[in-house]
């Protein structure tokens, strides 16, 4: 018995195979064109000057942020802070050595 592939289901199956490719390169276009807006987009002078003004300001107001950290924790700010307490701390306990005597 010879056994002969049905040139219908070829057909059918090649067809369906230009479909999909179709379909796919239509997509591939969509989405290139998807791209290409928002590369415009971003690629606009305003708003690449919005993101360098926004990365500008968080980057200074980060670095003032550790600068005043490091002027309180190890710096003159410490030393201040430090003198502060020891006379509030002074004068409760003058306060509380009034009461006592009292």
């Amino acid at each position: 018995m010879d056994f002969k592939p049905f040139p219908v289901i070829r057909l059918t199956i090649e067809r369906m195979q230009e479909s999909i490719v179709h379909a796919l390169h239509e997509r591939h276009l969509q989405l290139d064109q998807h791209v290409n807006n928002a590369l415009e987009k971003f690629c606009s002078e305003g708003y690449i000057a919005d993101l360098v003004e926004t990365a500008a300001r968080n980057a200074i107001a980060e670095a003032v942020k550790q600068e005043t950290e490091r002027y309180y924790l190890y710096g003159d700010g410490r030393h201040a802070i430090h003198a502060a307490v020891a006379r509030r701390l002074e004068e409760q306990a003058e306060t509380a050595r009034m009461f006592d005597k009292g």
